[in-house]
């Protein structure tokens, strides 16, 4: 007859065992949460006077649910970088319209929006999806009376 200890340690190894294959499924499994249909995504609005929106359109399926760290950037002659919010996002596929407030003191220029949202699928992993809009182009006062 076997000792209680040979029982005791087995029953260590194989939860230690299932836990590993636990923590690897978590960092492994490939979670799709968040496609984006359309790249680069519309820009609705494509001349602009600074301190005005810049509305574009994006077109996406969200396969989970849950919270979602949202980034945005304008990038061209200047890069303006936008305070990150948390949007809760339902399950589905959606056209989403956003506007985007532009600083009053953006240079004019050719600009393009770049878009990080960071998801959370579970407690040990963090999925980035980057995408980036059409060029719209930022004019000065002066010009605006010229169109």
């Amino acid at each position: 007859m076997k000792k209680p200890e040979y029982y005791i340690s087995l029953l260590i190894l194989l939860l230690t065992a299932g836990l590993l294959f636990y923590i690897f499924f978590l960092l492994l499994y490939p979670f799709t949460p968040f496609v984006i249909n359309e790249q680069p995504v519309p820009i609705l609005t494509k001349k602009i006077t600074a301190g005005d929106d810049v509305i574009y359109s994006v077109n996406y399926c969200r396969n989970d649910e849950g919270s979602t760290q949202v980034s945005r950037s304008i990038i061209g002659p200047e890069i303006f970088v936008t305070p990150s919010v948390n949007s809760v996002v339902k399950k589905g596929c959606s056209i989403a319209t956003i506007h985007l407030l532009t600083p009053k003191s953006l240079k004019p220029g050719i600009y393009h929006i770049l878009v990080s949202a960071d998801f959370h699928p579970n407690f040990i992993r963090t999925i980035t999806t980057n995408f980036e809009s059409e060029e719209f182009e930022v004019i000065s006062a002066s010009q605006l009376g010229k169109l």
